[in-house]
């Protein structure tokens, strides 16, 4: 695969970056950042918008090209790549012209062409035009000057003439494999069978067109069926329909594909499962084993630092835990919770970080101020060291 070092930043879900809105309404647009401090969600959008436009075109000319692109400050080979991929993008998705699709023709200056695919210049015009306006005599079997054609002159019917049709053609062709020569009618199958064709391998191509072969012990991954190859100009696919040597049994079913590349390989065979292979439950069968599509409830959010919290999405329980440093012998210390709690604050638990007696006891306690905050009390049993502690909080 070819690699494009062009790589979008900040496109995460949840990436710290700026609305759209508000980044349109930064005066930062036109004047860029001056000096000062500046919103890193603000810069993140700046950096997003220009990497992600840059990652596409870098990948379009990756993936058009089939040629790695490089973040090597190469200007000179990045524009003829670009170039390149477009030349080969117009080439690959512009028709030829005729008289049924419009399209890219080229130009010819030829007044005696039957082709339908050229377009003429004016040159060609102005000889037409001109041939047509010569005074010159011309001459129609042996009459020169002012000639009055004669349905013989043409070989054509006269006025009130009948017409004799002809029985056979006279280079007979074949229809779809069928011969024709006119004289009798024909029955052409909507896609007629070629034969036991052995699998391609490797990068060789088949027939254009829709082909249907015969799977006989010539190199298919199941011994019999029928194989329909498909070669148009976005490549190559065939798939296997195969059937079994015993009446009424089940038979695999495989695909393949090659891409529009000369050298490119075929893929490997894949075989399509079916329920009938994997022994599928039905839609009612389902229903009854797992839980139905949409009940799964609103998603849980969370924090995870080293003070965080997790909430549940359905009932809106919350918890949350901290850690409060270096807290002296019988200090009070007002602690603010991480998100206040919506409706009440249920129980506090507080435990010493500590390892050991550490020359003396240590408690402490908790008391709810509201659901934004509460006290924390340092409770040494005798005269000791700070002390750190861990906190966990319920309420909803």
């Amino acid at each position: 695969m070819v690699k494009n070092e062009f790589k979008p930043f900040a496109t995460a879900n949840g990436a710290n970056v700026t609305t759209q809105t508000d980044y349109e309404k930064l005066p930062a647009l036109t004047t860029g950042f001056q000096s000062g401090k500046a919103s890193s969600a603000q810069i993140n959008k700046a950096l997003r918008q220009a990497s992600v436009i840059a990652s596409v075109v870098a990948q379009f000319i990756a993936s058009t090209n089939n040629k790695d692109v490089l973040d090597d400050g190469d200007v000179a080979v990045l524009q003829q790549s670009l170039l390149s991929a477009l030349k080969q993008n117009a080439i690959a998705n512009i028709p030829k012209a005729s008289t049924t699709t419009p399209g890219i023709a080229r130009l010819s200056s030829a007044t005696n062409s039957n082709d339908e695919t050229m377009a003429a210049t004016p040159k060609a015009v102005k000889a037409a035009y001109d041939m047509a306006v010569s005074p010159a005599v011309k001459s129609v079997n042996g009459n020169k000057g002012e000639v009055r054609l004669t349905p013989g002159d043409i070989e054509a019917l006269p006025a009130k003439g009948t017409a004799v049709a002809a029985t056979r053609l006279a280079i007979p062709r074949k229809i779809n494999g069928v011969p024709f020569d006119g004289s009798a009618d024909i029955g052409v199958n909507t896609l007629v069978s070629r034969g036991r064709v052995p699998a391609l391998s490797g990068n060789n191509q088949g027939a254009s067109g829709i082909q249907l072969y015969e799977a006989y012990d010539n190199g298919y991954p199941t011994p019999y069926g029928n194989v329909i190859h498909l070669n148009g100009a976005a490549g190559e696919g065939e798939l296997l329909v195969g059937w079994s040597g015993v009446n009424g049994a089940h038979a695999p079913v495989y695909i393949r594909s090659r891409r529009d590349f000369g050298d490119a390989p075929w893929s490997a065979w894949a075989q399509v499962f079916t329920a009938n292979d994997i022994q599928a439950y039905t839609e009612t069968e389902l229903d009854r084993r797992y839980q139905p599509k949409g009940g799964y409830g609103k998603p849980n959010t969370a924090k995870s630092e080293v003070s965080g919290w997790w909430k549940c999405g359905d009932t809106g329980y919350t918890t949350q835990y901290g850690h409060v440093l270096d807290m002296s012998p019988g200090e009070v210390r007002t602690v603010d919770f991480n998100i206040p709690f919506k409706q009440a604050v249920r129980c506090i638990v507080v435990t010493p970080d500590r390892f050991g007696s550490q020359n003396g006891l240590v408690g402490g306690y908790a008391a709810v101020i509201n659901n934004k905050s509460f006290n924390l009390t340092n409770d040494y049993a005798n005269e000791g060291h700070n002390s750190n502690f861990w906190w966990m909080a319920v309420g909803m």
